[in-house]
């Protein structure tokens, strides 16, 4: 019973991190358009971060998911 609740908490920061990626690049949509390059920097930066946290949270859905 405890995986199983590992894996709602995991599945629950996955959908979080999803939402933040899906703003992310709405705004980096609107830089680009408007030529703004600091910002897209910027937010370029943010969704590398997002990525490597995306990673992070599928290896551990693997392993949550070797565990039964």
């Amino acid at each position: 019973m405890e995986s199983v609740k590992d894996l709602i908490e995991i599945l629950k920061s996955q959908e979080t991190l999803y939402i933040e990626m899906r703003d992310i690049l709405e705004a980096e949509k609107e830089c680009v358009v408007t030529w703004d390059a600091e910002k897209t920097v910027d937010l370029v930066k943010k969704k590398d971060t997002l990525a490597y946290k995306e990673k992070i949270l599928d290896e551990a859905f693997k392993n949550c998911l070797k565990k039964n």
